[in-house]
């Protein structure tokens, strides 16, 4: 389907800044669920770049963000940061500021508002889970190092001779293994924050999703 919004008079978006624009998380994922096939084969620099030259403003949304567009795709972008913040399909009817106030919320004004939603819920359980995989693989390194001490112990318990040695050795170990569960636990812990931040995200989005 054919691009449905208007055109508005305005300076195009200046060619030297096309090539620093990059896709939010969100926007990502809208256009690969809403962009064919074929034009994803492009890759995200070169469709972005096609879109962005022959883009024409449609109107603003909110504070930075704008609406561009052109026969293939309606956009929701930021000048300011060089941000492509959500992708539509050229059917979309883009909601923009208006002089005159007062009219009913339309379906797409929904539709705009619950992708600003899921947009925010998704790059703030990003961030969440950015935190824990870094603690994650602080624990993955410590259990690491606990198996290394464990089998030192072990092998210097397999070539020691004098029998209180041996026992020094197999109390190392018993005490890295106390150690090593301690740490596996707490791997499992932050394992299972990670579940329970994707749970809390997707019964999120769906309701927003479900909204109308």
């Amino acid at each position: 389907m054919s691009q449905v919004n208007k055109f508005q008079p305005h300076d195009p978006i200046p060619q030297n800044t096309i090539g620093s624009y990059r896709f939010t998380y969100h926007a990502r994922a809208s256009w690969r669920n809403r962009v064919s096939k074929e034009e994803l084969k492009k890759g995200e620099t070169n469709w972005i770049h096609d879109q962005l030259i022959n883009a024409k403003f449609i109107g603003k949304s909110f504070g930075d963000r704008e609406f561009w567009g052109n026969e293939n795709a309606t956009l929701l972008i930021s000048q300011k940061t060089h941000s492509i913040i959500t992708v539509y399909k050229p059917e979309f009817k883009a909601v923009v500021q208006k002089e005159d106030k007062g009219s009913d919320v339309s379906a797409d004004a929904i539709d705009e508002a619950k992708d600003m939603f899921a947009e925010a819920i998704t790059r703030s359980n990003l961030k969440n889970k950015k935190e824990i995989w870094g603690k994650l693989s602080d624990t993955l390194l410590e259990l690491s190092n606990h198996y290394a001490k464990i089998a030192d112990s072990y092998h210097r318990a397999s070539v020691t001779l004098r029998p209180d040695q041996v026992s020094d050795r197999l109390d190392e170990v018993a005490d890295q293994r106390n150690i090593l569960q301690e740490t596996i636990e707490h791997s499992q812990e932050l394992e299972s924050v990670l579940d329970n931040l994707d749970r809390f995200e997707n019964q999120l989005l769906h309701k927003i999703d479900s909204f109308s």
